[in-house]
C-alpha cells in the first residue's frame, strides 16, 4: 500500500477495502478453509448422532414388534388348546415317546369323546421344537419350548398347561393356563 501525501505535509492512507472500524470484514466471496472445515465437522457431528439415534430406535422397535408377535402367537395357542380341550369328555396326560402309560405331567395330551375314542392329540415335537396336532401339523409357527400339560388333583376335569414361546432373538414369553372338559 502506498502512502499519498497531502498538502500539509501529513501522510495519508488510502482506505483499505473490506474494513471498517471495527476490523476487516468478512469478504463476498465465501467462506474461509477454517469455517468450512468447522462446518463440515459439525455437520458430520450432528449426522452420528442422528444416525446412532435412528438405529437405536429401530431396534427397540424390532424388538417390540418381535415380543408382541410371540405374545399373539402365545394367545393364539392358548386359545386352540383351550377349544380342543373344552370339545373333549375325557382326557389322558402322558409324557412322549410313551403314549400308552398315563401321567400327572407331560408334554402330550389325549383327548377322547364320551364314548372313549380318541379325538386327538396335542404333542410337543422336540425336532420341530413346536406344538402338533395328531397328524403332526404343527399348531404354531413360533419356536416353544417347555411344554407341560399337568392333571390338577382338586379339579379332576380340568387341564393344566404351560409353555414359552421364543420370539426368535432368545427372549422367552410366559403362558401359564388351564382349561375344563366340557360338561
Amino acid at each position: 500500500m502506498r502512502a499519498i501525501r497531502s498538502e500539509r505535509g501529513r501522510v495519508e492512507r488510502p482506505e483499505r477495502r473490506g474494513t471498517d472500524e471495527t476490523g476487516p470484514r468478512r469478504s463476498d466471496h465465501g467462506f474461509t478453509l477454517v469455517e468450512l472445515t468447522i462446518g463440515v465437522m459439525l455437520a458430520l457431528v450432528i449426522l452420528l448422532a442422528c444416525g446412532s439415534l435412528y438405529v437405536s430406535t429401530e431396534r427397540s422397535f424390532q424388538t417390540g414388534a418381535r415380543k408382541l408377535l410371540a405374545q399373539q402367537e402365545a394367545t393364539l395357542l392358548s386359545t386352540v388348546i383351550n377349544r380342543r380341550i373344552h370339545a373333549g369328555a375325557g382326557f389322558m396326560i402322558y409324557q412322549l415317546p410313551d403314549l400308552a402309560t398315563p401321567a400327572d405331567s407331560g408334554n402330550g395330551l389325549a383327548l377322547y369323546n364320551d364314548a372313549g375314542a380318541l379325538l386327538g392329540r396335542l404333542e410337543w415335537n422336540e425336532g420341530l421344537e413346536t406344538m402338533v396336532d395328531s397328524a403332526g401339523a404343527r399348531i404354531t409357527s413360533m419356536k416353544l419350548t417347555d411344554v407341560l400339560f399337568l392333571r390338577d388333583p382338586a379339579h379332576p376335569r380340568a387341564v393344566s398347561y404351560r409353555f414359552k414361546v421364543d420370539d426368535e432373538k432368545g427372549n422367552l414369553v410366559d403362558i401359564e393356563s388351564a382349561a375344563a372338559l366340557r360338561n
